[in-house]
Parts: C-alpha cells; sequence; structure tokens
C-alpha cells in the first residue's frame, strides 16, 4: 500500500523545481561537458535536466529481502552551480539535483528520496554516476523477535546509488545502478535497504 507517497513524492519535486537555478551559457565549454544542457529555445530545460524510469529489485538473499519489482521515477534538474570550462572541475563541482522514488508492487517498502547526483565521463557515450542525499520510507523500524522483515531504525536515511551508463545520441541514456539506504547505526536497527536495477532516461 503506498499511503501518502505519491503526495509527498510530489512536493519533493515542486521543492526543489522552484529553487533550482538555470545554468549559464555554455558556449566555452569543451562538447562533453555539455551534454546536459538546455537548448536555449527549450524553456523546460532551463529547470529540468532529465526524467528518467526504471525497475529495480533486491539484490540480497536474506530474511529481510523483499521479493516485490519496485518502479524507479526521477527527476533530475538543471544544475544550479556555476559553469567550468575544464571537463573534470565542471563535472565535478556541478551535481544535478534530483528528486525520485522507488515505488513497491507487492507490499513491500516505498521511499521517496532526494539528493545530488554527479556524472563522469569514461569514454565517448560511457560514464560513470554516483549520487548522496537521503531518503524517507514508510517499511518498518522494528520487528518483534519472532517475525521477519526489514528492521530499518529511522524513518529518514542516508541513500547513495553508484551506476555505469551509455548516452544514445542526444537525448536518451541507459543505466544499470545500485542503490542503498540505511540510517549508519545512528538508530537502534540498520537493516538497511539495497536495490539493483536498470533505467531509461530522456535529456531535455
Amino acid at each position: 500500500m503506498i499511503r501518502s507517497f505519491p503526495v509527498l513524492l510530489l512536493a519533493c519535486a515542486s521543492a526543489l523545481a522552484a529553487s533550482a537555478a538555470a545554468p549559464a551559457g555554455a558556449a566555452d565549454l569543451p562538447p562533453d561537458a555539455q551534454r546536459f544542457n538546455a537548448d536555449s529555445a527549450a524553456p523546460l530545460a532551463n529547470i529540468v535536466s532529465e526524467f528518467r524510469l526504471g525497475a529495480s529489485a533486491n539484490v540480497f538473499y536474506t530474511r529481510d529481502r523483499e521479493d516485490d519489482v519496485f518502479v524507479n521515477p526521477e527527476v533530475l534538474f538543471a544544475s544550479p552551480f556555476p559553469e567550468h570550462t575544464n571537463l573534470f572541475w565542471d563535472e565535478l563541482l556541478r551535481p544535478r539535483p534530483h528528486v525520485g522514488g522507488t515505488i513497491a508492487t507487492d507490499g513491500g517498502t516505498n521511499e521517496a528520496y532526494a539528493g545530488l547526483t554527479w556524472d563522469f565521463s569514461l569514454t565517448h557515450g560511457l560514464f560513470f554516476e554516483t549520487s548522496f542525499g537521503g531518503t524517507w520510507h514508510d517499511g518498518k523500524l522494528s520487528q518483534p523477535w519472532y517475525d521477519h522483515g526489514n528492521e530499518l531504525g529511522c524513518r529518514v536515511l542516508f541513500r547513495e546509488t553508484a551506476g555505469i551508463g551509455y548516452r544514445v545520441g542526444r537525448h536518451w541514456d541507459v543505466l544499470a545502478s545500485i542503490d542503498h539506504a540505511s540510517d549508519a547505526s545512528l538508530c537502534d536497527k540498520n537493516s538497511g535497504l539495497t536495490h539493483a536495477g536498470l533505467a531509461v532516461g530522456y535529456r531535455f
């Protein structure tokens, strides 16, 4: 049961969309550094950089495993940070804000998350991606000793991801990634949540 998850996700997206600043012109950047910059004729791209939709599953076979297929919508916003002419520094110092969700299809744990995403070019079309932020979930914080299931400890967790992607033309990319959420043992319980999956993105 997803409960108030869509309302929370919409609120997160609205708040970040309102605060994300439009990036400056990128005429002097190397071609690779311009891959997420907006076309000046497309006002939407001054705020929204990319929309993704993916699917994932739990990767650890333990008693805490959830057997759902999870649906993963995500919005990445144009970076509000100043541009750099050096490609490496531009990629390192200009992460993109993101909001998204992990939606269970069979009674598992739903998440609404936000954070920052970094992309690093590897070869032509191939890139490495990582992100860091926080996530809210509707899972159980603890369980009776005789029961099975996650014991997530805190209602809000740290969340980090890593993935490898490939850019298909100007607008599309595909990404294989893994994400992990936990409370870093700041609460009494810390089962954590870990998913691996695939996503397709459309860049504006």
